[in-house]
């Protein structure tokens, strides 16, 4: 068996997320054990003639990225329960998030890019992107003196009519 172990990666990226009417990205600061999902529906055509599937067709696919912000600011606590960071008033020094009232609500879109440096070449990346994410709310909020404040986050891919209706990409920059 050959083996490239060029082609062997491990290690951490930087998270950043661009919520509708942002201008730019925003890095969440420190995070750890990131995981990306990849869940997918399939069917299988049977005929009577046959005992085997004479074909398969892909007929859904779910897409999760989950992740584990480590520094506790009040955009990463909105975005980890689901908010809005947009909806974060600071007054006097102060910011302050007043959770919705509604009955039925739902948390704004925003774009994912999660970017790991290689490891044989620093300056080479492999980058998620995913176009059109909102983040599953829902945190526990630690607090204990002997634990630090952490908040695990799933995003979910949703499709992207912009980019004819996919949901992301992954782009890994060659060593060479």
């Amino acid at each position: 068996m050959a083996v490239n172990s060029n082609n062997i990666e491990i290690g951490e990226g930087d998270l950043s997320l661009k919520y509708e009417g942002e201008a730019a990205a925003t890095d969440v600061g420190g995070c750890s054990d990131a995981e990306l999902d990849i869940k997918v529906k399939n069917l299988s055509v049977e005929v009577g003639q046959l005992i085997d599937p004479v074909d398969n067709f892909m007929t859904g696919r779910e897409i999760n990225f989950s992740i584990t912000m480590k520094e506790d600011t009040m955009r990463n606590f909105v975005i980890a329960a689901g908010g809005d960071p947009e909806d974060i008033v600071v007054a006097a020094g102060e910011e302050q998030y007043d959770f919705p009232a509604n009955s039925v609500s739902t948390s704004p879109y925003a774009e994912l890019i999660y970017k790991v440096s290689r490891v044989r070449n620093k300056l080479k990346f492999r980058t998620l992107t995913l176009w059109k994410v909102k983040a599953l709310g829902g945190i526990k909020y630690a607090y204990n003196k002997n634990k630090e404040v952490m908040y695990k986050v799933t995003f979910t891919a949703f499709a992207d009519s912009a980019h004819a209706g996919s949901p992301g990409k992954m782009e890994r920059d060659p060593l060479v």
